[in-house]
């Protein structure tokens, strides 16, 4: 199975830093589970539309991509701390 290079772009262009808005609860162990305001890092969209992949605390695992998640503008925070 191969990707074209819009799929490739589509998927590392949501690589980021994400705050999330509400806390999400899984008991599956692939997916991870996090705390509303918590920071985590999505290091790239999933095959499916309704999971990311990324890290939380160093763990990999799904998150989920349905509104859970709000990325962090870091051109934004930099121009802030730049002041």
């Amino acid at each position: 199975m191969g990707y074209n290079l819009y799929d490739i772009d589509e998927c590392w262009s949501m690589a980021g830093l994400y705050r999330a808005s509400h806390d999400f609860n899984c008991d599956l162990q692939y997916v991870l589970t996090f705390k509303r305001g918590q920071v985590v890092e999505v290091t790239k969209a999933s095959s499916n539309d309704n999971w990311y992949r990324g890290r939380i605390n160093g763990k990999a695992g799904f998150l989920p991509a349905n509104g859970y998640l709000k990325k962090i503008n870091l051109e934004r925070c930099e121009k802030v701390v730049a002041r």
